[in-house]
């Protein structure tokens, strides 16, 4: 059990690291295409870094890769959740 959270907790900040790196791109979060696509590039980066690493030493298996699935989901909805409220607050006025 234990093991579970330190595997769900590094890859939540192993996605918001790769998250941030892909945002260094000139992609705006004005909409929500480009946030899903900043989340589906640092998947993808993710998932490249991990099949790298673990494929040549015959170590890989798919459902590796499923808490990086689920931390890209988590930041996904943080960030379409902020920029919500950040357009809720320009129109507020505020």
């Amino acid at each position: 059990m234990l093991t579970t959270f330190y595997h769900l907790a590094g890859a939540f900040i192993v996605a918001y690291f790769a998250r941030t790196l892909v945002l260094a791109f000139p992609l705006s979060m004005r909409s929500t295409r480009n946030i899903a696509t900043v989340h589906l590039l640092a998947f993808a980066l993710i998932a490249a870094a991990v099949i790298a690493i673990r494929l040549p030493l015959g170590v890989f298996s798919a459902p590796q890769l499923l808490p990086y699935i689920a931390a890209q989901i988590f930041w996904f909805l943080f960030d379409a959740a902020v920029k919500k409220t950040m357009r809720a607050r320009r129109s507020a006025g505020g």
